[in-house]
């Protein structure tokens, strides 16, 4: 593989200005690379024919009409028109599961104000109370002194 990508820019190389060292390691170098039989032979990628896909002839219905449903016999036009019933009753079953979840809840939640005002009456009550048994604990205070 290192023959295939740097054969010919080694072969093409200026070394005149380089030690004789280097110039003799580089002329063995090229003399090896030379020597391998179509160094280009590992870059080639094999060419294959791609496989044609299959055609085939399309089939024509003589009694297609645009946006009509019809089906080939009444089995299957049963079948279709049971299947678009069950779809319609299941949407109206799932409405009406929403409806009576949002009616539970409106429920709740005017029970759970309900008991808060409840609640809330009571506290003032007995904070109303509290105040009361204070303003007259002051005022036996101050008849007192």
């Amino acid at each position: 593989m290192f023959a295939c990508f740097f054969c010919v820019y080694l072969v093409r190389m200026s070394t005149s200005k380089w030690h004789e060292d280097l110039k003799e390691r580089h002329a063995r170098l090229v003399e090896k690379l030379s020597e391998e039989p179509n160094p280009k032979m590992y870059m080639q990628v094999l060419k294959k024919r791609p496989v044609p896909l299959k055609l085939y002839e399309p089939k024509f219905d003589e009694s297609y009409r645009i946006g009509k449903k019809t089906s080939r016999n009444k089995e299957q036009h049963e079948s279709a028109k049971l299947k678009h019933k069950l779809k319609r009753e299941l949407k109206g079953a799932a409405r009406e599961i929403r409806k009576d979840n949002t009616f539970l809840m409106r429920h709740r939640l005017q029970e759970q104000i309900g008991r808060d005002k409840e609640r809330k009456r009571k506290v003032n009550k007995l904070l109303h109370y509290l105040a009361e048994e204070r303003h007259e604990a002051k005022m036996v205070r101050r008849k007192k002194k």
